[in-house]
């Protein structure tokens, strides 16, 4: 869905900059990868913060014992 955003000058420069480059083919693939970036970004800080938080285990030991569970329960379909 189309949405108009108003910009500060120094980021409509810095816009302008990356598609006059043509680093992008327009300024909504310019935003479109601007937000995937801050989005990843956000993730890994989410993430960090989960590890520093503690109670965390390597997920190969999580995913074993869900095999192992499975694997013991009978088939729903005999």
């Amino acid at each position: 869905m189309p949405r108009a955003v108003i910009l500060d000058p120094p980021s409509e420069e810095i816009l302008d900059d990356v598609v006059r480059s043509e680093r992008y083919g327009s300024a909504s693939q310019a935003v479109s990868e601007a937000l995937r970036l801050l989005r990843a970004r956000e993730m890994r800080q989410a993430w960090r913060e989960g590890i520093a938080s503690g109670g965390c285990e390597p997920v190969d030991g999580v995913l074993d014992r869900l095999e192992e569970r499975y694997r013991a329960e009978p088939d729903a379909d005999d």
